[in-house]
């Protein structure tokens, strides 16, 4: 978006790859930004993308995500060529386990995917 940007990060001590966000502050209500991280603190669920660290610059603030790599869902859907009903239903479980998981703890996802 315009207002921020993700790169594949490696940590130098163990190689490991993350996401890192980086969302520029001018364009952020801190309060806002506040309650997100402490509600991303929280969650720890295998079909949710956890925050790992939390950094802050002058100008930014960054956050250090799990890595998706899996690609998108549609494009994994075209190159397979054929969706089984027991495919989908274990995309649906997936999605329905990490939906109550949310529920459980309060929480509403506002940008399913």
């Amino acid at each position: 978006g315009s207002f921020s940007e993700v790169f594949m990060v490696r940590e130098k001590k163990t190689g490991k790859l993350y996401a890192l966000k980086c969302l520029k502050k001018k364009h952020l209500a801190h309060s806002n930004l506040e309650n997100e991280i402490n509600v991303l603190r929280r969650i720890k669920h295998e079909n949710v993308v956890g925050l790992e660290d939390f950094y802050e610059s002058r100008t930014h603030y960054y956050l250090v995500m799990q890595l998706v790599s899996g690609g998108e869902l549609f494009d994994r859907i075209l190159d397979k060529g054929v969706y089984t009903e027991r495919d989908a239903s274990t995309v649906i479980k997936q999605v329905l386990q990490a939906v109550s998981y949310l529920h459980e703890n309060s929480i509403v996802h506002r940008d399913l995917k």
